[in-house]
């Protein structure tokens, strides 16, 4: 029935489960949303370099939760650098590590079982926002 295609998170009956959620019994979508936020905020660091220009800004990054519960796909939907607003060459380094450290953080999800629809499962893409903000601000 859905065979390749790719559902987005609003189409699927239950997302990839995460070791985060595999006792959830209530809602799945959810706790979902609430194991990303938590995968984001546990792995993601910001870069030295970021730190050190006072440099923040926002990632938007997509991925492909596979059948086999694998991610694919990873790709840079906006990168920090499109997010704020560069005024040298040092913020833009900030910005493409800071774009290199998100794609790090998604290439660590682990997911124990896919999404499913209809208890089959499917393909499902999702895309993850991330902020990132120095612990210290630019003078």
């Amino acid at each position: 029935m859905y065979e390749g295609e790719v559902l987005n998170f609003a189409s699927v009956d239950i997302p990839p489960v995460t070791t985060f959620c595999q006792e959830e019994l209530g809602d799945f979508k959810q706790c979902f949303n609430n194991s990303m936020l938590h995968h984001v905020e546990e792995h993601f660091k910001l870069p030295a370099v970021a730190e050190e220009a006072g440099f923040s800004g926002r990632v938007f990054i997509s991925f492909i939760v596979e059948k086999d519960a694998r991610v694919s796909h990873i790709k840079i939907e906006r990168g920090a650098a499109y997010t704020a607003d560069i005024e040298n060459s040092e913020e833009m380094a900030a910005a493409m590590c800071i774009d290199k450290e998100a794609i790090r953080v998604v290439q660590a999800l682990k997911f124990i079982a896919p999404a499913t629809v209809n208890r089959q499962p499917v393909r499902m893409a999702y895309i993850i926002p991330i902020n990132a903000v120095p612990k210290t601000s630019k003078n």
